[in-house]
């Protein structure tokens, strides 16, 4: 998709023309110096490469947008300095399609910035320090099929900004600051397939209500991501998922309307009109019914809602009427009349005189509003001009009031300055300068905080006076009361009606008015709890011009509004605060809602069962009432209700059978639920059967909220979460998906069986604490079959279709399935494991080994792995191996990421919600590694973080409902057989995320081109599960993404993953080259084919033999009958040998085989660095040295090299892991058996010393 080269030149064909036209030498000479001038005025760019009409400056450290040739069609310009895109900055480059300015230093997109480019399809603004987007800065790109504008600084943008596009089907917006969405973006959008706005802080208020219903009326045809940050009830929540119900939402109010007014020839007039409502509503004006849309400069709709009309003309009178709206209706005010007298009111002439003047020094952050007021009178009336570093100010972001206001509700690094203010008439002129200084990130310390009114709008004001001249509804002010200025004064602060404290509860509304007084006016602001207060949706500010007034309104509060207010007032002559108001809000939110709801319910005659009905907040005034069939049911013998809502029902009857419904009632409103109770006769029922659904519902609650805090943790992209050394190891392991939802479901309910043994100890005097205790005692099999289906632990459990035999006669399944027709599922991604042997969990199913610290083995307590590690594995001394090379470790890596991978806990929480990182304690699915005493590096802590492998459905706990109990088995994510899935992937949906699909041509999807470099694999996208956390102080280069999630964890693996993707795209070309009527698919897969085969030849032919010698007995053709799923033993333990080959050095080789200019690189400097990759000589170095220097000989006093056990990960994280005590701790985890019991197996001796093993296990 980044390049789509055209038709070649041909200059030859038309010299052929010349010379059969026999033009003569003279001729042919201006033509050839015609044609070289013409050349040089498109030259290629300087510091840039120009090839097949593609123009790279990558990395030149350019500052502009170079002149470029008029025929390109791709330009590259990503990693440079450029800050600004000016307007019609690609003008006439009609050919260009696609745009690389992505890591650069915008910061705003400046209108029409890419007119005149209709065959634009892919532009890429992302990483860039946009703060600020014009309205028509994508205007006319009918053809824009990919907008990337994500991790940015965005804060807010109009809603045309990003409509009326008609090819666009992607666009970006995720990690950057976007709190709101204006009503109305993203219109005009046909296309769009997807809409990427996860990583902002939304506030899911009402004003987003619009913007919920448009994604649940388009969720057929368009995946859109986004999450709320606020509320705090909404947290992490998706959009597209709430209900309307969950934003609370009301109508308008209004609560201040406009009054008559009479007033002269040429004066001011302001109407006032204030609305409550949730969202805030718009203020929109009518005179004489009809909406008022002048363009009149003199008519302006003020920020509170206030019209405000300049020099009064007598076809200015009329009635006049507010209304406002928001997406929940709309009211409208009484009538005022204005009544215009021709009467003109004469004043003496009066020179300009400030009434109010910005503050001399403000200083602010990036992406906040700033709000300068200049108020002056005299007569005649000035005129105000503003001016920016003296210079008129022209900038379209910046509003200027008739009242002298000046407005810019987005600040950028460039808008820091002087800004001046210059009034003036007949009589004289005066000016003030306030100097702004815009920091880039940080608290704001302001000198002046900007205006109520402004947008985004802050937590103080400067209360306004009013100028001459100026009418407020039936108020008339003479010019002669403005021009005596009072004697200067200090501020006095007192809070009107100070009743302390206030208690409040959710959802009513909070009011305090603060009155000051003093000369020059005082600058005001709320603050709570020590703290400026921001206006929101929910809190805002109103002022009283004439009685010195600031109002801090705060509408439907919640608990985190209580705290101690104050307000505080300041001048020139000092500061003055009042006493704080001790605010207390009760959590009272609402209607009420369901924690848990009657469900139908089938149950046996003579038994007592349980229908529960539970608020999520206990209320002194809720109430719960039931009703059977629509009668209200009273508490007797039968009926009984327990104090948390639930209703008990004793000896069923037939009579029973019904309807029941539970409302919930408070002073809000009600809730209510229904089940259809259904009673059968009498079976045998046991103990457990009454609490499936409710411990099902707990276990859901308790694993989701644990899985959700992890990938929060994991993947939110804040960089100022710390990140532990751990997350690194998690990130490169963690389920996709499909992965993720297999896990959950046995999680889910194995923890549903520890809440129901629970719930039955709490009530039964059952003894399920013993050794013998079976959970088919607990249960019923209907009632083990119910739960298997509501944990999804049957989901996984669908036979693969494999009729298509078509294509199973030719192809592998890319999950693997259907290679065997008898048994289709043998093999596949995303089953358990085999075993050699039986597991040996201490609790016989799925307690690891060691979790009880008190058991002793042969005698002894098993010692913590990091002390194993440290005394018997790690080693400083390497010993080179003369037969192999490295390349021998390099293909055992590769290849093990072709077979097998085991699918970690999809959460690094207990499921009682304590953080593994932060716990010592075996707390499922915890499993920390203890440190002892003496560790020679760690003396901080008392233990390395652990998380278990997940288990698949059907082992462990969950294999209760299978009949009988199995022991745990773990998941492995890829297919069992050599198909070189950690090229292509393990699953259709991620198979088809690595191809090219924007041809036809069979091939895998490359990355950006690099100068000097052949292709790369394609950078990997958040949703690619492959988030490295490399590194950012040593570069921003992207992780690659590839068939398996570890392809970025060392530059070796990485190479290898490099040259077969690139060897699948060189055999699709041979392919399509030979068999043209190939479409892309058979490309595909016979390419695959093509390198599936050859890894496995390699293996076998080559690898193999070097590992277990030449004994390997013939093939001898395909076998139905024999499981090839991978063992738990080979993928934990036995093909782990190939850590004790690696080498502490990464050699790196030029063409010389001399050490390249950047040297050879330690191996824990090697992990997450794909950043070398691209500048430091690419992938031929570093296969030159794994195939020219020898692997590390294995030897008993040399097992795994230092970079391993002391400084794995070093590179990311200030403490290192160790992988010889995470191999130990997995082996432990996965329940493997000794090493006796393997010998064992395979027809061997029991071992008692080290002469025993003398005849297998040479020196």
């Amino acid at each position: 998709m980044y390049q789509l080269p055209g038709p070649p030149p041909q200059p030859l064909r038309g010299w052929q023309q010349c010379q059969r036209r026999r033009l003569s030498l003279v001729m042919m000479m201006v033509l050839l110096a015609t044609l070289v001038t013409a050349t040089d005025a498109m030259g290629c760019p300087q510091k840039c490469s120009c090839q097949q009409r593609t123009v790279r400056c990558v990395k030149q450290q350019l500052d502009k947008i170079p002149e470029m040739p008029l025929d390109t069609n791709i330009v590259d310009l990503r990693y440079n300095h450029i800050r600004e895109v000016p307007t019609n900055a690609f003008a006439g480059l009609s050919h260009l399609h696609t745009v690389f300015l992505n890591e650069n230093q915008l910061r705003r997109i400046e209108p029409d910035a890419f007119r005149g480019l209709p065959g634009l399809k892919y532009l890429y603004l992302n990483k860039n320090r946009i703060v600020e987007v014009a309205p028509s800065a994508f205007d006319s790109l009918d053809r824009l099929q990919s907008l990337y504008l994500h991790f940015n600084n965005i804060t807010t943008f109009e809603k045309g900004t990003f409509s009326n596009m008609a090819a666009l089907e992607r666009l970006f917006l995720y990690g950057n600051q976007i709190r709101r969405i204006p009503e109305g973006a993203f219109t005009g959008l046909p296309a769009l397939k997807r809409l990427r706005l996860d990583d902002n802080p939304l506030e899911c208020d009402c004003s987003l209500l619009w913007f919920r219903r448009v994604l649940h009326e388009a969720r057929q045809t368009l995946l859109a991501t986004s999450s709320c940050a606020t509320p705090e009830q909404l947290v992490g929540k998706s959009l597209a998922d709430l209900g309307e119900d969950d934003f609370h939402c009301t109508k308008p109010e209004i609560v201040s309307e406009p009054r008559d007014i009479e007033i002269s020839n040429g004066q001011t007039a302001v109407f006032t009109c204030k609305a409550h409502g949730d969202p805030r509503p718009e203020i929109v004006w009518m005179l004489d019914a009809d909406e008022i849309h002048s363009d009149d400069t003199r008519i302006n709709v003020l920020p509170d809602g206030s019209l405000r009309i300049d020099e009064v003309t007598a076809a200015d009178a009329g009635m006049y009427e507010c209304r406002a709206r928001n997406n929940m209706g709309q009211v409208q005010s009484r009538p005022a009349r204005m009544v215009v007298s021709n009467e003109v009111i004469e004043t003496e002439a009066e020179a300009p005189k400030f009434i109010q003047t910005p503050p001399a020094e403000v200083e602010l952050k990036v992406g906040a509003a700033l709000v300068l007021h200049c108020v002056v009178s005299g007569a005649p009336t000035p005129s105000i001009l503003w001016k920016f570093n003296n210079q008129n100010i022209q900038n379209g972001r910046i509003k200027l009031f008739g009242n002298g206001s000046l407005i810019l509700p987005v600040a950028t690094l460039d808008d820091g300055g002087v800004y001046s203010c210059y009034a003036g008439n007949a009589i004289g002129n005066v000016s003030v300068n306030a100097t702004v200084q815009v920091n880039a990130a940080g608290p704001a310390s302001t000198s002046a905080a900007p205006d109520s009114s402004a947008l985004p709008p802050s937590s103080s004001a400067t209360l306004p006076s009013t100028p001459a001249g100026t009418s407020v509804q039936d108020e008339t002010v003479s010019p002669a009361a403005t021009t005596t200025l009072a004697a200067k004064a200090s501020p006095v602060v007192t809070i009107a009606d100070p009743s302390d404290p206030r208690t409040l509860k959710t959802g009513e509304q909070l009011t305090l008015v603060c009155e000051t007084e003093g000369n020059p006016v005082p600058h005001v602001e709320w603050l709570r709890r020590g703290e400026p207060i921001t206006e929101t949706n929910r809190i805002y500010f109103s002022d009283d011009d004439s009685d010195f007034e600031l109002t801090l309104t705060i509408e439907h509060v919640k608990e985190s509004d209580s705290g101690s207010y104050e307000c505080r007032a300041e001048n020139e002559l000092g500061t003055a605060s009042s006493g704080a108001v001790e605010v207390t809000v009760i959590n009272d939110v609402g209607p009420p809602r369901f924690l848990f709801e009657p469900y139908d319910l089938d149950a046996i005659e003579g038994t007592t069962i349980e229908l529960p009905c539970k608020a999520e907040d206990d209320d002194d005034v809720l109430q719960t009432k039931w009703r059977k069939d629509g009668r209200t049911l009273t508490q007797t013998d039968k009926y009984r209700l327990s104090t948390a809502g639930s209703l008990f029902i004793t000896n069923l009857t037939e009579a029973d059978q019904g309807r029941y419904e539970c409302s919930l009632l408070n002073q809000f409103g009600r809730a209510t639920a229904s089940g259809l109770l259904t009673v059968k006769k009498k079976l045998e029922l046991l103990p457990g059967d009454q609490f499936v659904r409710i411990a099902i519902a707990e276990a859901s609650r308790e694993v989701d909220l644990a899985i959700n805090q992890t990938i929060a943790k994991l993947f939110s992209g804040n960089a100022s979460t710390a990140q532990h050394h751990g997350d690194l190891f998690r990130i490169v392991r963690f389920p996709t998906g499909p992965a993720r939802e297999l896990a959950r479901a046995a999680e889910v309910y194995e923890r549903a069986l520890v809440n129901i043994r629970r719930h039955v100890d709490t009530g039964k005097a059952l003894a399920t604490n013993s050794s013998d205790f079976n959970y088919n005692d607990l249960l019923s099999p209907d009632y083990l079959d119910l739960l298997a289906q509501l944990s999804g632990c049957m989901a996984h459990r669908v036979t693969p279709n494999c009729t298509d035999l078509c294509f199973h006669a030719k192809f592998r399944t890319l999950d693997g399935s259907c290679n065997n027709y008898k048994n289709s599922g043998w093999g596949s991604s995303l089953t358990g494991f085999r075993r050699l042997l039986p597991p040996i969990y201490e609790n016989g199913f799925n307690m690891p080994i060691g979790w009880n610290k008190t058991k002793m083995y042969n005698g002894f307590a098993k010692p913590s792995p990091r002390l194993v590690s440290t005394r018997l594995i790690s080693t400083e001394e390497i010993t080179p191996d003369e037969r192999i090379t490295h390349t021998v470790m390099q293909w055992g890596q590769f290849l093990d990421h072709d077979l097998d991978h085991a699918i970690p806990s999809v959460s690094s929480e207990s499921w009682d919600g304590v953080d593994c990182k932060k716990t010592c304690e075996y707390a499922a699915p915890c499993y920390p590694i203890e440190i002892p005493d003496g560790d020679p590096r760690v003396h901080n802590r008392r233990c390395i973080d652990f998380v278990r492998s997940s288990a698949v459905c059907g082992s462990g706990m969950t294999s209760i409902f299978f009949g009988t109990v199995q022991p745990r088995e773990q998941i492995n994510q890829l297919t069992s057989f050599i198909d070189a899935s950690q090229v292509y992937g393990y699953s259709e949906n991620f198979a088809r995320e690595l191809r090219n699909l924007t041809t036809d041509d069979g091939l895998l999807r490359e990355g950006p081109h690099f100068p000097n470099q052949k292709s790369l694999l394609p950078f990997a996208a958040p949703t690619d599960g492959m988030d490295c956390r490399r590194n950012l102080d040593e570069s921003t280069v992207n992780c690659f993404t590839a068939g398996d999630i570890r392809v970025n964890e060392q530059l070796g693996l990485l190479a290898m993953h490099i040259v077969w993707f690139r060897e699948h795209n060189r055999i699709a070309g041979e392919l399509k080259r030979v068999n043209p009527h190939w479409d892309g698919d058979k490309l595909y897969f016979e390419s695959r084919k093509i390198v599936g085969a050859i890894v496995q030849h390699i293996t076998y032919e080559h690898w193999l033999p070097l590992i277990i010698g030449d004994r390997m007995e013939p093939y001898t053709g395909y076998d139905s009958s024999i499981n090839p799923s991978i063992s738990n033993e080979f993928a934990t333990a036995a093909l782990r040998f190939g850590h004790s080959l690696i080498n502490p050095v990464l050699h790196r080789l030029n063409e010389s085989f001399e050490p390249i200019t950047q040297g050879h690189i330690p191996l824990h400097k090697a992990f997450f660095a794909p950043w070398r990759i691209v500048y430091e000589g690419g992938v031929d170095p570093l296969l030159r040295g794994l195939i020219s220097v020898p692997a590390k000989l294995k030897k008993p006093n040399q097992n795994l090299n230092v970079d391993l056990t002391e400084k794995l990960f070093e590179t990311a994280h200030a403490v290192a892991l160790d992988l010889a005590a995470i191999n130990i701790q997995r082996s432990r985890d996965h329940a493997l058996p000794g090493y006796n019991d393997y010998r064992k197996f395979c027809n061997m001796k029991k071992a008692v010393s080290f002469d025993d093993l003398k005849q297998e296990i040479s020196s």
